[in-house]
Parts: C-alpha cells; structure tokens; sequence
C-alpha cells in the first residue's frame, strides 16, 4: 500500500524536496485504518452506505459500544491490507469512545488507537 503522509492535523505534509510526502508498507496501513475508522457514514457523496455510523453508536449520553465494535471491525476490515482485527478495546472514557485496535496486515501487526 502507498498513500499520501499526513499529519496530525490530517494534512498533507511535503518531504524534504518539497514534494509531497509518501508512506508505504504498515505504516501506510496503519494510516488509512485510523482515517478509515474516522469516516461518518454518510460522509462519502459516492460511498453513502460506508463509514462508522457515529450518530447512533457513539453520539448519546449511553454510547451503544457493542454497535460501535462490530461498525469499527466491519470498517477496518475494508482496507485492503488489513487481513483480520486480532484485537479491539472500545470503551467510554472522559466523554467520548475510544478504541485500541491491533491489526493483522500483509505487512505484519500493526496497533492504532483512535
């Protein structure tokens, strides 16, 4: 897998001859997993039907975990080097859902937290 590098902003970022940067292999992996977990369904004017649907999962005052765990494992299965989720956390902390996952990829294993 190839892809832009972005940062922690979610913006491009540029490589050392101005150009914009790269990222390959697990990292790249890692990357689109996180970007693919933080897409709202509906979100995609061509792919309505994808995405994690925050509103009625994690949005509430009594977040539906369990509705949340298997959208995020249906959706981090749809990166194409993502081979299976070996492990998912989800919890509620301070306000908000977080997760932990690990990841069996083409590349080797690969935690990211979001």
């Amino acid at each position: 897998m190839r892809t832009f590098r972005l940062d922690e902003n979610n913006d491009l970022t540029l490589d050392n001859t101005g150009n914009l940067a790269m990222v390959t292999g697990i990292e790249a992996t890692a990357q689109t997993s996180r970007n693919y977990a933080g897409t709202r369904s509906g979100e995609m004017i061509y792919a309505m039907d994808q995405g994690i649907p925050f509103f009625m999962t994690s949005f509430d005052r009594f977040p539906n975990l369990a509705q949340f765990d298997a959208a995020l494992r249906r959706r981090l299965l749809e990166v194409e080097t993502v081979r299976a989720v070996t492990a998912l956390d989800v919890r509620y902390e301070d306000g908000a859902v977080k997760y932990t996952a690990t990841l069996q990829t083409t590349d080797g294993v690969v935690t990211i937290n979001g």
